[in-house]
């Protein structure tokens, strides 16, 4: 939420990866501390805890499944070019470069480490 969140992009200025990590193991979980010293409310006009719970109490579920297979080239390119007007050449360049990498070795697993 420091470095920035769909609710506030960009985050809190003057604020990157580091010093927000730092800050978080500063105030451990005094958040009202927290939000305080980065001075949130001088940055938006909404509450720190509705971004907070608006993340936190977000409804998941454990009931899906991950397949992985082959690009489809041609859904592919319909996507990026037709809909999200990416450069041809790019998506042409990029999906060349995939065929010749799964064409060579595949990924390995975490296991293979």
């Amino acid at each position: 939420m420091i470095v920035g969140t769909d609710y506030n992009p960009g985050g809190i200025k003057g604020i990157g990866p580091k010093n927000a990590l730092k800050l978080v193991k500063q105030h451990k979980s005094d958040f009202d501390s927290l939000f305080k010293e980065i001075k949130w409310k001088d940055y938006f006009d909404f509450e720190w805890t509705e971004v907070y719970y608006s993340i936190k109490k977000m409804p998941t579920t454990g009931e899906y499944g991950l397949k992985w297979e082959n690009v489809n080239d041609e859904k592919l390119r319909k996507l990026l070019i037709d809909e999200h007007d990416f450069s041809e050449q790019r998506v042409t360049s990029t999906l060349e470069k995939l065929d010749k990498a799964a064409a060579g070795k595949q990924q390995k697993s975490l296991g293979d480490f």
